[in-house]
């Protein structure tokens, strides 16, 4: 994706119109500019309702906003974190938390920033002084909301399932106000800050205080018509530390230095951020630990301090790094993706919920193609993958079945018979029973109607998809043929009480295709979602939606996610930031959605993601509106 600067005349037209092409908006500048993230491939000027070229005339702060992204595109973004290790790079603080610290409100978040998911009002307030030392120039106010953007910009861009939007309102303040006489104190911060916040609030319209900042957060949300908002003051006035956030109140203080800010601001302005909408401090000496965070009290496992079976990875609340690990992604509300307990596998694994806990099976990634199960009660502590005697050449398949936990998979010999073997407490003990049939891929399992269904992909060249039942588990019958075709292992799931089949179709489109059955007998023509892959589907059902999570067809090879509310119309793929290269598995969880997935790199790791309700979330639903009608075959 690029970031691209746009110009236009109205921004809720502008808006869909980027979303429809795959693309998205990080920032709006003004109701004249915004920048938006674009496929590299696609071309900006097509668009109707946005264009690259400027107008004749841009209003002030417009204009100040378009300069400052403009230096920002000169400044560049991998210059590494900020060093923490000289006068003037000290890490940054969170009151309250950091040693020494003072609150001197509650602790407990605001209602304006709970995580950060959405669009998002950041009224930005550089607060000058007329006293010597305190001013600011005009190339140090473009500077400084240039590192501004391209702190957000990191955000922003980071997660596109996260639907991020920041949209500005952009305050430049001079106060009467002289400097404190004193030094300010490194214990509470809120000694100095006072003497410049609270003339400033008075100029903002609001009260003083930390109520007063309240008071102009809301403003914020209502003029932006935001879900979320937060108000970030930047000035030269000393203050107790150069970088601290205000959790517990909607806002970060920062003072800016020429000398520092010209190499650290933007990383530092994103971990204050990110501070606010729940993410941890890392760093040894942060007092962190692993205590959960955020609204969603996810665990802080990179916490330096923190001793976990979870490796340790470079990370914006660690070191300032232009990246967040896995933790500080679910404590700020976005989905996160972490090893499940360090294994690998060959294939696809599976997933599903029994008897209170998730359970994970997979494919041994070495020459014995042994079939692992391991299970959690939170999906973040595992038990050790246990062995059972069982081999396979392909992914398994789990479903639950009359109190049972069955699994499904190929055998690991020439015959590519359909084994079936299940436990009623996880632990598989017995012998697996035979179906009778035989496969050249995984297969896929799924209740309905009070029968244990099996979906495959013939052994023959004719590649049909087959579909059989049973009853009990053991005797296994075929359901009238489907009449179509996979060059892949399918996925099955039960929707508004139809039994729905995901699977790739059987020719150089690599199209994801579904056919369904009301009565587990009569199945209906192909559905064409309009999307493309190179394995087979997961499928899943949540909050009244179809998912569908697939492998993109090409070398990005994406995890992408598609929905529908009736099965027929899909929406357009929302691309998140994982890689795989075999089908995913999708489970719902202690009300919580999960996908799981090989790793696309070498060492083929089990990966989990916890979208932490993103997929029942309003603003992913509204961008994730159908955007290409889907066509039926007969």
């Amino acid at each position: 994706m690029k970031s691209v600067l746009l110009f236009v005349s109205n921004v809720d037209q502008a808006l869909p119109e980027i979303e429809r092409v795959t693309g998205f908006v990080s920032q709006i500048l003004s109701p004249a500019a915004l920048i938006a993230n674009l496929p590299d491939e696609f071309d900006p000027s097509s668009l109707m309702h946005a264009s690259p070229r400027a107008p004749q005339t841009l209003d002030d702060i417009t204009r100040l906003l378009v300069d400052a992204w403009q230096l920002a595109l000169t400044t560049s973004r991998d210059t590494g974190p900020a060093e923490l290790n000289e006068k003037g790079y000290e890490r940054p603080m969170r009151p309250g938390i950091n040693s020494g610290l003072t609150v001197p409100l509650a602790i407990e978040p605001p209602e304006t920033s709970l995580y950060l998911r959405g669009k998002t009002a950041l009224g930005l307030v550089i607060v000058a002084g007329r006293a010597h030392g305190l001013g600011f120039t005009p190339d140090e106010i473009t500077h400084t909301i240039s590192q501004v953007m391209l702190g957000v910009e990191v955000l922003a861009s980071m997660e596109p399932l996260a639907r991020v939007t920041f949209e500005y309102t952009v305050s430049i303040l001079t106060l009467d106000v002289p400097p404190p006489t004193s030094k300010c104190s490194t214990s509470d911060y809120n000694i100095c800050e006072q003497i410049w916040r609270d003339p400033t609030l008075a100029l903002l319209g609001c009260g003083p205080g930390f109520p007063g900042v309240n008071e102009y957060n809301r403003k914020l949300l209502a003029a932006a018509r935001a879900r979320w908002g937060y108000t970030a003051f930047i000035t030269k006035y000393p203050l107790g530390h150069f970088a601290y956030a205000w959790r517990a109140h909607g806002s970060l203080t920062m003072e800016y230095w020429d000398s520092y800010w010209r190499q650290g601001m933007a990383a530092v302005f994103a971990h204050e951020t990110a501070h606010l909408f729940g993410a941890s401090d890392e760093y040894d000496g942060s007092r962190c630990t692993c205590a959960g965070s955020g609204y969603f009290n996810v665990p802080n496992f990179n916490c330096d301090e923190c001793e976990s079976a979870h490796r340790k990875q470079d990370c914006l609340m660690k070191e300032n790094d232009r990246l967040l690990c896995p933790w500080s992604r679910g404590q700020i509300g976005w989905p996160y993706t972490y090893e499940v307990l360090g294994q690998s596998t060959s294939a696809g694994p599976a997933f599903t919920a029994f008897q209170n806990r998730l359970f994970c099976m997979f494919k041994s990634n070495d020459a014995e193609n042994r079939l692992l199960v391991m299970s959690s009660s939170d999906a973040l502590v595992w038990t050790s993958a246990d062995y059972f005697g069982q081999t396979t050449q392909s992914g398994p398949a789990f479903a639950v079945f009359q109190n049972r936990l069955y699994c499904a998979f190929r055998s690991n010999d020439e015959h590519n018979r359909i084994l079936v073997i299940s436990s009623p407490n996880g632990k598989f003990t017995t012998p697996p029973e035979m179906t009778g049939h035989s496969t050249s891929d995984a297969p896929a399992l799924a209740e309905f109607n009070g029968r244990l269904y099996c979906a495959f992909r013939s052994q023959s060249s004719s590649n049909e998809l087959f579909v059989m039942s049973s009853q009990d588990g053991r005797n296994w019958a075929l359901t009238p043929r489907t009449g179509v075709r996979t060059s892949s292992g399918p996925a099955l799931a039960v929707f508004r009480g139809k039994l729905f089949c995901a699977f790739r179709s059987n020719d150089d489109s690599n199209r994801v295709l579904l056919v369904s059955t009301e009565n587990g007998n009569d199945w209906s023509g192909p559905v064409n979602t309009m999307w493309n892959t190179y394995a087979g589907p997961g499928l899943a059902v949540s909050n009244g939606r179809l998912l569908c999570v697939f492998r993109s067809a090409d070398k990005e090879k994406r995890l992408l996610i598609t929905s529908t509310t009736d099965g027929q119309q899909w929406s357009g793929p929302l691309n998140g930031s994982q890689r795989t290269r075999a089908t995913p598995s999708v489970v719902r969880f202690d009300n919580m959605l999960y996908i799981g997935f090989q790793s696309d790199g070498s060492g083929n790791r089990v990966l989990l993601t916890n979208t932490l309700g993103a997929f029942d979330d309003p603003d992913w639903a509204k961008s994730n509106e159908v955007r290409t009608p889907a066509e039926v075959s007969k």
